[in-house]
C-alpha cells in the first residue's frame, strides 16, 4: 500500500482511495482552525505495511 501524508488544511483525515492509496492528514497540534481539538497522528509500519493509524487529541 502506498501512503500520502498531507497537511495545510488542519483537518484530520484518514481514507483509502479505490486504487489503494492511503491518504492521511494529522490535523494540527498548534492551530485547530475549524476543528474542535488540536490533533496529531501517529502510524506504525511493520515490514513496510501500515498496521495502525492513531489520531491523538491534544
Amino acid at each position: 500500500m502506498d501512503l500520502l501524508c498531507f497537511g495545510h488544511s488542519h483537518i484530520p483525515w484518514d481514507s483509502t482511495t479505490p486504487a489503494g492509496l492511503r491518504l492521511v492528514n494529522p490535523g494540527s497540534p498548534t492551530d485547530r482552525r475549524r476543528q474542535p481539538d488540536r490533533t496529531y497522528l501517529t502510524l506504525q509500519l511493520t515490514d513496510g505495511v501500515i498496521s495502525e493509524v492513531r489520531l491523538h487529541h491534544v
